[in-house]
C-alpha cells in the first residue's frame, strides 16, 4: 500500500460490514484497502476484471465450500489471488485461479506437466484449494492464520507466532513477510467489495452456471483438430480446458475433455470413426537416452526438419528430459520439409524391406493403410523405430504396390466443389495437404 494513502470517508464501519460467515473486520488497514480499491486506477480496473470473470466460477466454488463446510466467502479469495484468472501466472510461478505452487500443487493431487497444469483447472485446483485451507485450519484453528499460511507458507506463520508470543493476526502480523501483512486486509476489503458492489460503484456481477459436456480421451488429440471437426473455434476449447497446454492431451493416460453443451455426443462420434492416428497431426515427445532427431522423427512419421522448426532447433543437439513437439501426418511443418525423389514401393510375400529414410507414415501412405493397421500388424506402436533392412508386413487391404512417394502429396491445382457436411480439415485430408495450405490457397 503507498504509504500515503488516505483513509476514505466511506462510512461507519458497522455499515459498511456486510453479513458474512467469514470473521470480517474493518480497522484502519482494512479501510485503507477499501480505498485503494474503489478510488480510480488500475486496482479498481482489476477488481471490475475480477468480479466480472468470478460470476462464472462464484455459484461452483460456494457449492463445494458449503459442502466442506467451511465459510463460503472464502469463495472471494481468488479476487485478490489472480481476478479470477485460471491462466495467471506470477513472478514467484503461482499458477492459475487460486495460484498454487507447482509442488503445493502436486501435494494436493494436480497435474503439473508440459501439456497438463491442472493448476489452471477452476474445478479442480478449487477442490486443492479447499482441502489445502481446511488442512491450514486445522493446523491453526483461526481463519486469519490459515489465510496467512495459505500466502507465505505454515512456516512463517509459525515463526511470527513465536516472535510475537500471540495467535492474533493483528499482533504478530508486523513479524510476518511485508506481502502477507496485507494479504488477509487486502481479502477482508475485497469481501466487504464484492458482497455489496454497487455500493461503492462497481457493476453487480451476473452468476451464472458453469455448464459443459465433457468425453474422456486416452490418446493424444490435438484440440485444433478436434474443433474443425465439430465446427468450433479453437478457442473456445481453450476456454473450457484451460489446463490443457500446447492444445495437445496427453498420449497416455485419460484426459477429460471439456466442450460447450450439446457436443458431447457428436464428439464422441467423431473420435470413434476416425483412427486415432489422425487425432493429432503433431505429438510431444519427451527425450530419452540415446535418442536422436532423426530417431524421433522416424518414429512419428516426421522429419528432422520439421522437428526444428517446430522447437526453434538449429542443430541437432538434444538432450534427456528435453519435450519436444513432434509435427506428423503432413502437417504445415512437414509440407515445408524436403521432399525425397520418388521411389516405387513394391510388397513382395505381402511384406516390405525397410529402406533409408522411411517412416511408418510412409509405408503406410505408400500401400494405402493406415499406421495403427501397419503397426497392428507388425507388433509395434506409432513411436517404434525402424531401421533398413527391417522386414514388415503389409496389412491385407493395403495395395500391393504403389507408384507414389513417400511424403508427395499431389502438386497441380485442382478445384473441389464443397458438399454438406464437409470440414476443412476433410477436404485437406482427402488431398493430402494441411489446413493451413488449404486456407493460404483459398
Amino acid at each position: 500500500i503507498p504509504p500515503d494513502v488516505e483513509v476514505a470517508e466511506i462510512g461507519g464501519p458497522t455499515s459498511l460490514l456486510p453479513d458474512s460467515d467469514y470473521p470480517l473486520e474493518l480497522n484502519s488497514t482494512v479501510d485503507r484497502w477499501l480505498d485503494v480499491m474503489v478510488r480510480e486506477g488500475d486496482y479498481r480496473k482489476q477488481m471490475e476484471r475480477g468480479l466480472s470473470r468470478g460470476g462464472a466460477y462464484l455459484p461452483m466454488i460456494r457449492s463445494k465450500l458449503a459442502e466442506a463446510g467451511m465459510p463460503v466467502d472464502l469463495a472471494y479469495l481468488p479476487l485478490i489471488e489472480s481476478s479470477f484468472s485460471n491462466t495467471a501466472y506470477s513472478r514467484a510461478r503461482a499458477r492459475g485461479m487460486w495460484q498454487f505452487m507447482s509442488s503445493t500443487g502436486r501435494q494436493y493431487g494436480l497435474a503439473v506437466g508440459s501439456l497438463v497444469d491442472e493448476r489452471c483447472d477452476p474445478v479442480l485446483s478449487t477442490d486443492a484449494a479447499i482441502a489445502f485451507l481446511g488442512d491450514l485450519y486445522e493446523t491453526f484453528g483461526d481463519w486469519n492464520l490459515a489465510l496467512a499460511a495459505y500466502n507465505s507458507g505454515p512456516g512463517n506463520v509459525r515463526k511470527a507466532i513465536r516472535r510475537s508470543g500471540s495467535t492474533d493476526f493483528w499482533k504478530l502480523r508486523r513479524y510476518l513477510p511485508r506481502e502477507t501483512r496485507n494479504y488477509v486486509p487486502a481479502y477482508m476489503a475485497s469481501v466487504i467489495v464484492a458482497k455489496q458492489p454497487e455500493r461503492f460503484g462497481f457493476p453487480v456481477p451476473v452468476e451464472r452456471t458453469w455448464g459443459f459436456d465433457s468425453i474422456t480421451v486416452s490418446d493424444a488429440l490435438d484440440m485444433e483438430f478436434l474443433a474443425t471437426k465439430l465446427d468450433l473455434e479453437t478457442e473456445t476449447l481453450r476456454e473450457l480446458n484451460p489446463a490443457i497446454r500446447r492444445d495437445l492431451t496427453p498420449a497416455t493416460g485419460r484426459t477429460t475433455l471439456r466442450l460447450p453443451e450439446g457436443y458431447g455426443s457428436a464428439a464422441e462420434e467423431v473420435l470413434a470413426t476416425t483412427p486415432k492416428s489422425e487425432w493429432a497431426p503433431r505429438m510431444m515427445h519427451t527425450v530419452r537416452k540415446g535418442d536422436t532427431l532423426s530417431g524421433i522423427a522416424s518414429s512419428y512419421g516426421s522429419s528432422v526438419s520439421a522437428i526444428r522448426q517446430a522447437n526453434g532447433i538449429r542443430g541437432n543437439l538434444i538432450h534427456p528430459g528435453q519435450n519436444l513437439l513432434v509435427p506428423r501426418f503432413g502437417t504445415a511443418a512437414r509440407q515445408s520439409a524436403p521432399r525425397r525423389p520418388p521411389q516405387k514401393r513394391v510388397a513382395s510375400g505381402g511384406g516390405y524391406t525397410v529402406r533409408q529414410n522411411d517412416t511408418m507414415w510412409d509405408i503406410a501412405r505408400s500401400f494405402g493403410t493406415s499406421v495403427d493397421s501397419l503397426c497392428a500388424a507388425n507388433g509395434l506402436s506409432p513411436r517404434s523405430t525402424i531401421h533398413p533392412g527391417q522386414r514388415l508386413k503389409i496389412p491385407s487391404g493395403g495395395s500391393s504396390s504403389a507408384n507414389t512417394a513417400p511424403g508427395t502429396t499431389r502438386q497441380a491445382a485442382t478445384t473441389y466443389k464443397v458438399r454438406r457436411g464437409d470440414t476443412l480439415y476433410d477436404i485437406a485430408r482427402k488431398f493430402g495437404i494441411s489446413v493451413s495450405a488449404l486456407r493460404r490457397a483459398n
